[in-house]
């Protein structure tokens, strides 16, 4: 490291200045580190990766890290590195939230179908036979209903998007 203007609170830069870099990094975020660096000199490209770190009190501290060609340089680099640490939190929350969502609506044992705002299906729990969930993702939901039966749907969904009044209804899908 020959330059660096910040570090952590827990770090000072006297000690990062002239030392080996990948000591900080976790050993097994090594190699892709690596290979970006390997990458970017062969090739003069960018490239990006992450990897993570200990802090000196033991938190784990999560990095993006891009890496650039400097031209004419005899192969020096320019590392840019930013902290993404809560990111993948929130990151991680989320998919744990999805998943316990995605296991509830498929339990269930009513049809759920939910519409974007052009009324096309970006999530259905439970399909007919023979078909599987992503034969009718994206396509409109009315296109599922019997003809007769669509204007009841529409009248549902009328009341419940328009007058925020929720109505049960039945009606039948081909």
């Amino acid at each position: 490291v020959d330059y660096i203007n910040h570090v952590t609170k827990e770090a000072r830069i006297e000690d990062v200045i002239g030392s080996e870099w990948l000591k900080w990094i976790y050993e097994v975020d090594r190699s892709s580190i690596i290979e970006c660096f390997h990458y970017t000199r062969e090739t003069e490209k960018p490239s990006e990766s992450e990897y993570r770190v200990s802090s000196s009190i033991g938190h784990e501290r999560t990095f993006n890290l891009k890496i650039y060609s400097i031209p004419n340089s005899e192969g020096k680099l320019v590392l840019v590195s930013a902290e993404i640490t809560d990111r993948k939190k929130t990151e991680q929350a989320l998919v744990k939230s999805e998943a316990k969502y995605r296991s509830i609506m498929e339990s269930v044992a009513d049809n759920i179908v939910v519409l974007d705002k052009d009324m096309r299906i970006i999530y259905i729990n439970h399909v007919s036979p023979g078909l599987k969930p992503e034969d009718v993702h994206g396509s409109l939901w009315l296109d599922w209903l019997e003809e007769s039966d669509k204007p009841i749907a529409l009248y549902a969904i009328a009341q419940t998007i328009f007058q925020n009044v929720p109505v049960e209804t039945e009606f039948r899908a081909i």
